[in-house]
């Protein structure tokens, strides 16, 4: 894969080379309209080809076409914009910094310099970086029980129905809680939708994998009078009714759409033996992040009475002098019950997301390197201009400083522009993936703000040590060559 993309971008400027002179092409002239349509088709076909891999290594064709679409597209507008902010900066004519300055700026819509290039690649670093950092943000802030209201402390599971009560009166004695949530859990198989059994499908596609696996699973149905206003809200339906002579359900979105069940629709389940037909009157939008007991199937209560039940529950925070004690009382009252400290949970998931976004802070820490390198090239590409460059400034009475003010500004407000544009788009798909999650999204200006800096500084040393020749080739030499 990685011989195949460097051929590939090494295939498109010698396409637009196709059918010119030699002379023409070391004159600098544009291709002619032969080599900008091979381009083109050839442009075309390598992202085609990285769309099928895509596909191919993510098994979606949804996921991965989508992952490298956003990839060109987010590079297509950085590259429109950052040419257009550029070329309104190097217009800039700031008479409050010297000459140096000036000339640096000016030096960004300079012909021939082509500096989108290397600002694209830096906006894909910063994206990538970006988008890492408002996701990590979101996260902390979401899986941060403190001073939130409303979240518990722990879950216990496997609460039989002739333990609730007990269940309830000992965490009462012992640690004086009174508002804690029992959810009731049955057993059941999916067995028809309309009377039609589901398809098996075929697991080919990351996506019909897990729609055959909601098909198939064991399903955990419930029951609840009201929704729950904290985890979850209504998209579509109305509420099940009272109504004891009909069963009717409620559905998470994205399950009904695995399993292919819309509102109206007639689920069978096969609950222990016994068959229970229900009709979908119902979607909701269920925030599992709030981390309140919810489940992918509600039934009407009335339903599944008699049916064999178990309990989960949510019980509220504790002080923490009590948190390490209230296993250990459960345990000794309840052995079949098994309790969760969210706490810990939370630093448990905290760390392997941690070890994920480290993984992709170096996949854009080397996206960073490429970028800077693809900078560099850009710098020794125009060597001899800035050698001539410097020869005039030094025989117009300039010295070093004035040639280090002006390659510092123009890389450094070239990494600037590159590192905001990348920044945005990561803000974008940081509130993109959170959606999916149905997270809120934290911004953290500072962190960002500091890493916008981080890559404004990095390309502006690339470049100055690029071009430091410039600074040191004696001007008569260089004037005599030209």
């Amino acid at each position: 894969l990685s011989v195949a993309t460097a051929v590939g971008f090494a295939a498109l400027p010698l396409a637009g080379l196709r059918g010119q002179r030699p002379l023409a092409v070391m004159r600098g002239d544009g291709g002619d309209g032969a080599g900008r349509m091979a381009t083109a088709v050839l442009a075309v076909a390598l992202l085609g080809g990285f769309m099928v891999v895509a596909a191919l290594e993510a098994r979606s064709w949804v996921l991965g076409p989508l992952f490298v679409g956003i990839l060109a597209a987010g590079s297509a507008f950085n590259a429109g914009l950052g040419a257009f902010a550029l070329w309104a900066i190097a217009r800039l004519k700031p008479r409050a910094f010297g000459f140096g300055v000036r000339h640096g700026l000016a030096n960004l819509g300079r012909p021939g310099f082509r500096p989108v290039a290397a600002l694209v690649a830096l906006a894909a670093a910063a994206q990538l970086l970006a988008t890492m950092t408002a996701h990590r943000a979101s996260l902390d802030r979401e899986l941060d029980m403190t001073g939130r209201s409303g979240m518990p402390g722990f879950f216990a599971i496997d609460v039989q129905d002739d333990q609730v009560e007990e269940f309830r009166a000992v965490l009462a004695d012992e640690f004086k809680l009174k508002d804690v949530a029992l959810s009731p859990v049955v057993r059941a198989r999916l067995t028809g939708i309309n009377g039609n059994v589901p398809a098996a499908g075929n697991d080919v596609t990351r996506e019909a994998e897990r729609n055959r696996f909601m098909r198939r699973r064991e399903q955990n149905l419930s029951w609840r009078v009201l929704p729950d206003e904290l985890g979850e809200r209504i998209s579509a339906g109305q509420w099940m009714s009272a109504d004891a002579g009909r069963v009717e359900c409620s559905l998470e979105q994205r399950f009904a759409k695995s399993i292919g069940a819309k509102l109206g629709d007639t689920l069978s389940f096969d609950v222990q033996g016994v068959p229970v037909d229900a009709v979908v009157t119902s979607l909701r939008a269920v925030r599992w992040a709030s981390l309140r007991p919810n489940f992918f199937v509600l039934m009407s209560p009335h339903a599944l009475i008699g049916a064999p039940t178990m309990w989960i529950a949510a019980i509220p925070q504790v002080p923490e002098s009590e948190r390490a004690r209230l296993p250990g009382v459960l345990a000794v009252h309840f052995p079949n019950v098994t309790a969760f400290d969210i706490v810990d949970t939370g630093a448990r998931v905290t760390a392997v997301i941690d070890r994920v976004i480290l993984a992709v802070r170096g996949v854009a820490a080397l996206a960073l390197v490429a970028g800077l390198a693809v900078l560099i090239g850009v710098a020794l590409s125009t060597a001899r201009a800035r050698r001539t460059d410097a020869a005039l400034i030094a025989v117009l009475g300039g010295g070093r400083r004035t040639l280090l003010a002006s390659l510092t500004a123009e890389f450094a407000v070239l990494g600037l522009v590159a590192a905001v544009l990348g920044a945005g788009q990561g803000i974008l798909h940081a509130w993109v993936v959170a959606a999916w999650f149905e997270l809120p999204l934290t911004v953290p200006f500072g962190e960002l703000i500091l890493l916008a800096g981080g890559i404004a500084l990095a390309a502006t040393v690339a470049g100055v040590l690029a071009c430091r020749r410039a600074m040191t080739a004696p001007p008569l030499t260089v004037l005599r060559d030209e």
